[in-house]
């Protein structure tokens, strides 16, 4: 199949089912996808289509965390760290990602799997910049599966830097000081992570610090329990 045909059914309606083009992609290895993918933009086509079929091969050749786990190869490893080095570097840029409409909750996946994989940096600073952004349309859970404290605190400084909507600024807030609130459970969290969240949200914007003292209660209680339990025998 030449690549303007591609392009032609990708974005043209047909009787075939939605996304069948996509589908068959995925039963090529990475770099012949990435080859395609990277001869189709040239020719315009809709950023959409190309977004459906980015995320339909990273579903079909990325696996979840707990399927590394089980197969602890380092030749696995590295095949996958290539695949998503690979995929991350066909994703839009910063400017385009909401043309392109992927879910967050897509890139957040392929943050996290970044992290497991330890990945180099330029894959993850490039996830990181594309969901900053969209950090008002993101849950706790979504920064919770991120395992890195770090790395929602890059995204939240570039967001807070860039965002000038004070509405929005609220809504992500809140969305920051809940995450803050489950994180300070976590007996493994240092000083300086903690605070580095917690002073993330300006004064001006976080209208309420309920969620900010619940979590600072909760983070004193785990990580300096009161003396007569920790001697109680």
């Amino acid at each position: 199949m030449s690549i303007h045909v591609a392009c032609e059914e990708a974005d043209s309606p047909s009787l075939s089912p939605p996304n069948w083009w996509a589908e068959e992609l995925t039963n090529l290895n990475i770099t012949f996808f990435q080859k395609i993918i990277t001869s189709m933009k040239p020719h315009n086509p809709n950023p959409l289509t190309i977004a459906s079929a980015i995320q339909i091969y990273a579903k079909r050749s990325l696996p979840d965390i707990k399927s590394l786990i089980s197969n602890n190869s380092l030749t696995s490893k590295h095949k996958q760290k290539e695949i998503l080095n690979s995929i991350v570097a066909l994703l839009p840029a910063e400017t385009q990602i909401q043309q392109a409409s992927f879910p967050i909750n897509f890139l957040c996946s392929l943050l996290r799997l970044a992290n497991f994989l330890q990945n180099n940096y330029d894959c993850k600073k490039k996830l990181e910049k594309l969901i900053s952004p969209c950090l008002e349309h993101v849950t706790v859970d979504d920064l919770l599966i991120l395992c890195d404290v770090e790395s929602v605190r890059r995204m939240v400084i570039r967001f807070m830097e860039r965002e000038k909507n004070k509405l929005v600024m609220v809504r992500v807030a809140k969305t920051v000081d809940a995450y803050l609130h489950e994180i300070s459970k976590d007996a493994g969290l240092s000083i300086l992570q903690f605070n580095g969240i917690a002073s993330l949200v300006p004064k001006n914007v976080r209208e309420v610090d309920d969620d900010l003292y619940g979590a600072i209660d909760i983070y004193l209680q785990v990580t300096f329990p009161p003396k007569h339990l920790i001697f109680k025998r």
